[in-house]
């Protein structure tokens, strides 16, 4: 919340996208000035000075009373963010007055019999989540749907769905029992699952996280793991995991050249696993922002592979921003980062030329001495 000087400075705010008419706030698409997009929340003016919604919107540890379709935003990189967070409360406060205040901003389809019945009052805090486990069977009934044909896991997946409608409340299962059902349990997930929580894992647990790593990405869309996974292993804390570095980067830093070579993992070999676009509009901003990073470890990850992406950087990047950094690495005291260091400047020669690299005059030293 806070004032919109403490929020909106050094955004541009473009014109408000079209929301449910039931919603208080307006979304403006914004562009900060570091050029990346933001989606920016304001909420409308209300001239109700004790208006409750605004401080519901601040709260963990409730019920969301309102999960649905309108409710969920999804960003550019295809993440799902649930909001409409105003009709939240804690289990014990979702009395039947409160309810009937707030069912002019909630979705009729997702209201549960029990409510409609005005038995709410009659729920213990041990069944306080049944109101939300009946507006996500409401919402995974109606994206069923549009998902086309799923197979097995659609049948089993509607089976669950039919235990989130039940009409008895206590016979709704927790939301976290999604958790253990097959259509959740895919690569994708678990992969961005663990590196969400990378810092609480063990180093036998991370160990085997990143040995089997590759095999999995290979197997997932490109564009998936550019927009979802890239920006979450590119991170200082993965960056200085010697596991990641030896059998996560050689790939990750190699772009495709050849989108018609063989996609499947080929032990002891370079997998790249993004194709060059991608790799440039994915991968590149990001080297172009921690390659400015004083950090030992983040430094040699980049300088290790240098050699694979350094084409792809723009001559203008090149010149003022990555080539200022390799100079300033050969005055540091780890000798690892001045010969490293050495080895990128000389990639950047063939691109830049010796000129710009070396600076200062230059004259012909060395002589032709081959016999005409």
């Amino acid at each position: 919340m806070g004032t919109e000087t403490s929020i909106l400075q050094g955004c541009d705010l473009e014109e408000p996208l079209e929301t449910p008419s039931q919603q208080d706030w307006t979304i403006h698409p914004a562009k900060r000035n570091d050029g990346s997009r933001v989606s920016v929340f304001v909420h409308k003016k209300t001239e109700q000075q004790n208006d409750k919604r605004i401080e519901h919107a601040a709260k963990g540890g409730v019920s969301h009373n309102n999960v649905y379709t309108s409710s969920i935003y999804v960003s550019q990189d295809g993440g799902w963010r649930l909001g409409g967070m105003e009709q939240l409360c804690k289990f014990h406060e979702a009395t039947i007055q409160f309810l009937e205040q707030m069912c002019p901003m909630r979705n009729s389809k997702i209201i549960p019999p029990e409510e409609q019945e005005k038995s709410t009052c009659t729920l213990s805090a041990e069944f306080g989540h049944a109101r939300d486990a009946y507006a996500f069977g409401v919402l995974a009934q109606e994206l069923l749907a549009y998902l086309g044909e799923l197979g097995d896991i659609a049948v089993d997946f509607s089976t669950v769905i039919e235990q989130f409608l039940n009409p008895d409340p206590t016979q709704r299962p927790k939301l976290k029992t999604l958790l253990c059902n097959k259509l959740f349990k895919n690569d994708f997930l678990q992969i961005i699952n663990f590196l969400n929580n990378i810092t609480i894992k063990s180093e036998s647990e991370k160990t085997l996280f990143f040995k089997s790593l590759v095999p999995k990405l290979l197997e997932l869309p490109s564009s998936l793991v550019a927009a979802r996974l890239v920006p979450k292993l590119l991170t200082r804390f993965v960056m200085a995991d010697f596991d990641a570095v030896e059998y996560v980067f050689p790939h990750l830093f190699t772009p495709n050249s050849d989108p018609m070579s063989e996609t499947g993992f080929q032990d002891g070999h370079v997998n790249p696993i993004l194709p060059v676009q991608e790799f440039k509009e994915s991968i590149i901003p990001i080297i172009e922002k921690i390659i400015c990073v004083r950090e030992t470890h983040v430094r040699l990850a980049l300088l290790k592979y240098f050699a694979s992406y350094v084409h792809l950087f723009d001559t203008d990047v090149l010149r003022k921003t990555i080539l200022p950094q390799m100079l300033l690495g050969l005055r540091d005291s780890n000798d690892d980062i001045v010969s490293s260091s050495l080895h990128a400047l000389a990639e950047i020669v063939s691109i830049l030329g010796g000129k710009t690299v070396v600076g200062g005059p230059r004259r012909k030293l060395f002589l032709d001495g081959r016999p005409k």
